[in-house]
């Protein structure tokens, strides 16, 4: 087996850890792991050719016994001649303010530091001292709650470029020789001991009873378990990226739409990849999310629960209704459901709604502009609303990004009446152009497969209690465009930016 150093300098060159010209922002909590990592980056820094500066969070956590232990770190820091950001951090202040955990409060502020602490120096990568015990103990946790195959990954060698774990290959054991042959200090964390942690109780009882009774080479075995896996998770992540736009319809910050024909075309490791991809889009994160969601979004589109809502953490719901999987925001959808609107729309003019943001922009025109502007003096009004708004619509998608366009036009002697623009009520009646007689605009809601959930949000143009369209989606028959029309209302709502 090749000397301790060598194993390290083995680890950084496989994962291009460091680069010449590199500063290196060291996380070092003056525990064995980060003494080792510190120490080991020190003497090898002439060989990387970089820089390197030590980084302390005091967590706070134990008192006078926190402020020595950020002490001890400053000093070696100081005996090295090393740069050093030292930091206290309110760990309990900010775990009341989010309602986290301690550890993973501890977590989240410990890296807002590292990332402020690299800017102050100019560290272009933060490494970390986690080694292969701590993989083995993330793996089996993560097993234990429930994971795939990103999961049982770990702990990530590199992550976003910046993060290194130079370690990550190294065995506490082999740490621990390395420490005493060098003869270093270092400062124990009594909480390591404590078994209340699912972390803590694997490492003290679940491994020592895995080496002793099934495998003395278990830490070996699940780190190289997680390797492989994280080769294949970056494959798949790779894959999924390129088909990604296909499946998913639309995003944003609200609302992500799957199409499940289209998913449905790939292996179920790849559909549980796409949805997991899909709400960390809308989520910002995977957290509290775990295989048992994915599987039960899975079941509802196998099993065609249509319509039915299934609740995720964190306020997510995922629904599946008209061959599409819908995830969205609880709290987005509440606010949504709340909006009425009934305001009148200038003419001409434009008009302002603040919820939806749409604009209704109104001018006469004559029957002379209007077949110049359309091209289509054959076709019918509603073969030339679908033409301008399939039109619009590739504009949008090209250059207009969140913005979409959509145009009417309309007869204006048959119009009777100011005109207003509101969302549904109850009872109310729409003729579609081109259609036979007239239903109930919750029928045509139901045939032209519109969630439940969107048609408060749909504005409609009105004349008195008479539809005149229903926005993106279908004009009337009742003032419709012929041969004999003299003036003609041309009515454009565009979709505003959130």
């Amino acid at each position: 087996m090749k000397p301790f150093l060598g194993r390290v300098i083995s680890c950084i060159d496989k994962y291009r850890m460091i680069a010449e010209g590199d500063t290196v922002l060291i996380g070092v909590s003056g525990g064995i792991d980060s003494i080792s990592l510190l120490y080991s980056l020190y003497f090898l820094k002439d060989d990387l050719k970089c820089s390197l500066v030590v980084a302390h969070a005091n967590h706070g956590l134990r008192g006078e016994q926190s402020d020595r232990e950020a002490e001890f770190v400053r000093k070696i820091a100081g005996d090295l001649k090393l740069p050093s950001a030292i930091e206290k951090i309110d760990v309990l202040g900010y775990m009341a303010e989010k309602g986290l955990s301690k550890q993973v409060a501890a977590r989240e502020l410990r890296y807002v530091f590292f990332e402020k602490a690299a800017r102050q120096y100019s560290a272009n990568k933060i490494a970390l001292g986690h080694n292969a015990d701590d993989q083995a103990e993330t793996v089996l946790m993560r097993l234990i709650r429930g994971s795939g195959a990103k999961g049982i990954a770990g702990i990530k060698p590199v992550r976003d470029g910046k993060i290194i774990r130079p370690l990550i290959k190294i065995n506490r054991y082999e740490i621990t020789e390395f420490v005493k042959e060098k003869g270093l200090k270092y400062v124990e964390d009594p909480s390591n001991l404590e078994t209340y942690y699912l972390r803590n109780k694997i490492r003290l009882e679940l491994i020592p009873l895995l080496k002793k009774e099934y495998n003395p080479n278990i830490i070996e075995t699940l780190r190289e378990t997680a390797e492989i896996m994280g080769d294949e998770d970056e494959f798949l992540e790779s894959y999924c990226s390129t088909i990604l736009s296909d499946i998913i319809q639309s995003k944003g910050n609200e609302a992500i739409e799957i199409d499940v024909l289209k998913l449905k075309n790939f292996h179920i490791a790849i559909q549980r990849r796409i949805i997991r991809i899909a709400l960390k889009m809308l989520k910002g994160d995977l957290l509290k999310i775990s295989a048992v969601h994915v599987e039960d979004i899975l079941n509802s589109i196998n099993k065609g629960f249509s319509g039915k809502s299934l609740n995720l953490p964190d306020g997510i719901q995922a629904i599946y209704e008209y061959g599409k999987l819908k995830l969205f925001s609880e709290a987005d959808v509440a606010e949504e459901a709340e909006v009425r609107f009934d305001i009148s729309i200038k003419m001409p003019g434009e008009t302002i709604l603040s919820k939806p943001k749409y604009k209704f922009a109104t001018e006469i025109i004559s029957p002379e502009e209007f077949h110049r502007d359309s091209s289509v003096a054959e076709f019918t009004l509603n073969e030339v609303n679908v033409l301008l708004q399939n039109d619009n619509l590739k504009r949008c998608h090209s250059e207009q990004s969140e913005e979409s366009k959509y145009t009417a036009f309309f007869d204006m002697d048959k119009i009777k009446g100011a005109l207003r623009v509101r969302n549904r009520i109850e009872g109310d009646i729409f003729h579609p152009s081109g259609m036979k007689g007239s239903k109930k605009l919750k029928e045509f809601f139901i045939d032209e497969k519109i969630p439940r959930r969107e048609r408060d949000s749909i504005p409609l143009i009105v004349s008195g209690d008479t539809i005149l369209w229903v926005v993106g989606k279908r004009v009337a028959d009742y003032g419709k465009v012929d041969k004999d029309t003299k003036k003609i209302l041309k009515i454009e709502a565009i979709i505003l930016r959130k």
